[in-house]
């Protein structure tokens, strides 16, 4: 080789090659294939002789790319990498378990085979339990072992059905663990990433909330969406033992407040930048993320009720609702994402997200969703957090606002609901209207009881969404109606219309004489009916686009 010819990296020492092809080796949180240990180890193995005889001789590289999501049934490959990380630490991948349709379940037995033989190596555990890895003893053996290796332990949930096919939803759950028996012997002193989906692993090895060896003060993140009856000094007092800590996420059921009062005290998490909470008692809130003394971080709040939990009805939702309510917004210094959601019978969901990171980019959403019929439902909704959002002080940088009324609440909540046209007044920075044919009714029902008052002074964009129902009959009055009334008050427009995804029928030719007005659409073409894009300015002259079959 001419030397002076070579690039630089040609030159480089065998011993920084390694480091570098070891970091490219690092699992990293949902990487994706091309960014993967094994595809950034074989991809640099073939690059020329010198550096896949590195790789080849690092035992330490091949213990990173167990990844079955990738190697699926190459039995043979998975053997072969197995043998070529020697004695090195594993990292053990098994997510999508795609490789288990069709009947594949010696996947599961090569996962079985290595955490019951080499468990004191594994470093990275991150698999989907299944029914055969939660019922298989020497598995539950070895998650009562030490684990003086283990960084990262993420068990989520799996669902097989009888065909052993699976597909994602309800969780195994080990069971009959001895009495006694502490995940780990209590002794994983590396663990950094700490992930346990629902019930995954039974409150009796987790003898608390926390299992007490992630008080290591190694932790950065972890995650427990099990519904947790937690003692609010409990968890300060927990949470406080993990400085380093930068994601935690918690499903809190009940937050107790000793003595019935705030605590004295606040705790310092210096690094945390994203914290999630879904909670049933709103109080939760306020007590815990009030007593956290971080910088500027990512904060992901929800609450939820639905048939499943605690068989909730109407009242019950109204009372959680009422029950302190305001706290929910006030601890959030900029929403950047906003979702109140009633869907029928009885199940409702608020959820918020906080994200300093958020520029004046049009990144900041808010949605309204109304998938309910129920009457009292709907009551207990006006009464509990309705007012609530009038009187938010919603950010400039909202640019979406998503509003879905069903035709059959439609009525209901012109009857039932306080006006929000207040709220609409507020949300002049949006650009993106997305709604649904009934919020469109009803958006434009509450501009006319207003004296024609337009909201969304900025918008440039309305997407609507699949026409259903009796009221699809009224869609191209409804859509006329609303742009002329724009057009009345703003003079001309510069709009686009996007009903790619409402499948439009009959006749809305009557929106080519709203000058200015863009319509894009997806409709049936040629002898083959092949779905194709349309975009069509009003008053070009052609109205027959705007009449579809």
């Amino acid at each position: 080789m001419n030397t002076n010819c070579a690039p630089p990296i040609s030159k480089l020492r065998r011993d920084v090659l390694w480091i570098v092809f070891s970091i490219n080796s690092e699992p990293l949180p949902n990487a994706s294939v091309n960014l993967s240990p094994l595809t950034n180890t074989r991809r640099s193995s073939q690059v020329c002789k010198l550096w896949r005889e590195i790789i080849l001789q690092s035992p330490s590289i091949w213990g990173n790319c167990l990844d079955l999501d990738l190697l699926g049934h190459r039995y043979y490959w998975r053997d072969e990498i197995l043998r070529r990380a020697g004695d090195a630490p594993l990292s053990l991948k098994m997510r999508t378990m795609r490789e288990c349709i069709g009947g594949h379940s010696d996947t599961e037995d090569f996962v079985i085979k290595v955490i019951c033989e080499h468990w004191e190596r594994i470093r990275v555990l991150d698999v989907t339990v299944t029914k055969k890895l939660a019922s298989n003893p020497g598995v539950r053996d070895a998650l009562c072992r030490p684990a003086p290796q283990l960084r990262v332990f993420a068990f989520r949930n799996g669902q097989q059905r009888a065909d052993d096919s699976l597909e994602d939803g309800i969780s195994y759950t080990f069971s009959s663990f001895p009495s006694g028996s502490q995940l780990f012997s209590n002794n994983a002193p590396s663990m950094e990433n700490f992930f346990a989906s629902g019930y995954v692993l039974p409150p009796s090895i987790l003898k608390s909330p926390f299992p007490s060896f992630v008080l290591s003060g190694e932790l950065r993140s972890i995650v427990l969406d099990k519904p947790l009856d937690i003692r609010l000094q409990y968890l300060l007092d927990t949470i406080e033992q993990m400085p380093l800590l930068e994601e935690l996420s918690l499903h809190i059921r009940d937050l107790i407040p000793d003595n019935g009062i705030a605590p004295p005290r606040s705790i310092s998490l210096p690094l945390l930048k994203l914290l999630i909470m879904n909670s049933l008692c709103m109080d939760a809130y306020p007590l815990f993320i009030g007593s956290l003394e971080a910088s500027p971080m990512r904060l992901k709040i929800s609450i939820s009720m639905e048939n499943g939990m605690l068989q909730p009805d109407a009242q019950l939702l109204g009372r959680l609702l009422l029950r302190n309510a305001t706290n929910f917004f006030l601890i959030a210094s900029r929403i950047t994402y906003l979702k109140v959601a009633v869907y029928p019978p009885t199940h409702l969901s608020i959820s918020a997200i906080s994200d300093p990171d958020t520029d004046d980019t049009g990144k900041s959403e808010f949605h309204m969703i109304f998938s309910t019929y129920d009457a009292q439902l709907l009551e207990y909704v006006k009464s509990a957090f309705i007012n609530l959002l009038l009187s938010l002080d919603l950010p400039t940088t909202i640019r979406t606002f998503r509003l879905v009324i069903p035709e059959q609440g439609l009525q209901m909540l012109r009857s039932s609901m306080p006006s929000l046209s207040p709220l609409f007044l507020n949300l002049g920075s949006i650009t993106t209207l997305d709604t649904s044919l009934g919020g469109l009714a009803y958006i434009t029902d509450q501009s006319l009881s207003n004296g024609g008052a337009i909201f969304f002074d900025s918008l440039k964009t309305v997407k609507l969404g699949k026409l259903n129902g009796d009221i699809r009959i009224l869609a191209p009055s409804l859509l006329q109606s609303f742009f002329v009334l724009r057009q009345q008050q703003l003079g001309p427009i510069a709009i686009l219309l996007d009903m790619c995804k409402a499948f439009p029928s009959g006749d809305f030719q009557a929106l080519d004489d709203i000058a200015g007005l863009t319509v894009h659409l997806m409709v049936r073409k040629g002898p083959e009916s092949i779905m194709t894009f349309v975009e069509y300015v009003c008053g070009s002259g052609d109205p027959g686009q705007l009449l579809f079959k």
